[in-house]
């Protein structure tokens, strides 16, 4: 005979994943009290040291590879941030808030105790006057006395003086006569610091301004002749007369410079025109032009040499206008000339620039120059005489 059928069975309970294991509640385990060795450390660890937490490494000892072991991974930056306890802020974030203790009461302390770091031991050096607490003070400039500049053209001032010669017979010469204004430059026709280039500039901007008054004189000579003086013919053809003459190299260019209305030039050159009492326009590489005048460009020609930059080296209309300009305003040709002959006397002259050479050896004799000092001056030594020339040899100039 079967039995009938018993009881209904109740559903057996789902176990759960076993990801879920690790948030049960663990029982609690009695800590050892501070300074007991406890089982599995060598030595007891000190009362007032906190213990330290770390997280459970993936696949460490324990269950290696687990799911219930297995590292769940930094959380989200704002989960991370809620967690941070809140900043203080009396000090500012991350400052100390004894940094901002109030003064004791009494006198004032001194000034090495409000600029002294509480932490800073007792044996440290005093801060530099102007620092802050806890912040390092800032290094004091090494004051020097002023260089003279004496890296200048030296103008015999004796010599080239205005009357000095005469500049009769070189008007003559080129054809100048009274009624014609003559400009004048005096250079080496070569390619280094676009000397031929500014002769060339020169004589696009005769080109332009067409006027039968203007004459150009070029004194000098170089490789670059040749062809200065093919362009030369090319712009006399196209005026229908002989407005650039180039007279070649002269051992004695005085005659030129008293004989000018107007000199165009760098370097010494540009300092012999002024000596002369001349208005001079400073050439430069990229087409630079610039009138000598008193103004914002004197510093920079001085301390180049009569020299600049510029950034439009095919274009003459720059230099036409500029020589326009002085040729309409005698006035201003001889305010200019005055002042550039008291100019070069006062800072190019021979004195002048044998006082600054002498200051100069005075200076290195009571502080010779160290071994960076040495570096430097050779680096740009070789870099003129040898890495320039060698780029232009690449280069094709």
């Amino acid at each position: 005979m079967r039995p009938g059928p018993g009881p209904p069975q109740q559903p057996r309970p789902r176990r759960r994943p076993a990801q879920r294991r690790r948030h049960r509640p663990h029982p609690a385990r009695p800590r050892p009290p501070a300074g007991a060795l406890r089982p599995g450390r060598r030595r007891p660890r000190p009362a007032g040291r906190p213990r330290r937490r770390t997280r459970p490494r993936p696949g460490g000892r324990r269950g290696a590879g687990h799911p219930a072991r297995r590292h769940p991974g930094p959380p989200h930056p704002a989960r991370r941030r809620a967690r941070l306890p809140p900043r203080p802020r009396l000090g500012g974030p991350g400052r100390p808030e004894r940094l901002l203790r109030p003064r004791p009461p009494g006198p004032p302390p001194g000034r090495h105790h409000l600029l002294r770091h509480p932490d800073a031991p007792r044996h440290a050096p005093p801060p530099a006057p102007g620092a802050r607490p806890g912040r390092p003070a800032a290094r004091r400039p090494r004051l020097r006395p002023p260089r003279p500049a004496a890296d200048r053209t030296p103008v015999d001032t004796d010599a080239d003086a205005p009357g000095a010669v005469s500049g009769a017979e070189f008007r003559a010469e080129v054809g100048a006569g009274p009624d014609r204004l003559l400009l004048c430059i005096v250079t080496r026709l070569v390619s280094g610091l676009e000397k031929d280039a500014g002769v060339s500039r020169t004589i696009a901007a005769l080109r332009l301004l067409d006027d039968p008054a203007l004459v150009l004189a070029v004194v000098g000579g170089g490789p670059s002749e040749a062809h200065l003086r093919a362009e030369a013919a090319r712009a006399n053809e196209e005026l229908g007369r002989e407005a650039i003459v180039l007279t070649g190299q002269r051992a004695d260019p005085r005659p030129a410079y008293q004989a000018a209305d107007l000199v165009l030039g760098m370097g010494g050159s540009a300092l012999r025109g002024l000596a002369f009492a001349k208005p001079v326009i400073v050439h430069g590489a990229g087409g630079y032009t610039a009138v000598h005048e008193p103004g914002p460009l004197v510093e920079p020609h001085a301390s180049r040499c009569m020299y600049g930059h510029g950034d439009h080296p095919a274009d003459a209309k720059a230099l036409a206008a500029q020589i326009r300009a002085l040729a309409d305003s005698p006035t201003r040709r001889a305010e200019l000339g005055s002042w550039g002959r008291d100019w070069v006397v006062d800072r190019f002259s021979l004195g002048h620039v044998s006082t600054a050479f002498e200051e100069i050896y005075r200076e290195l004799l009571r502080r010779p120059p160290g071994r960076t000092a040495w570096l430097r001056d050779l680096e740009q030594m070789s870099r003129y005489e040898f890495v320039k020339p060698t780029a232009r040899r690449l280069l094709g100039r």
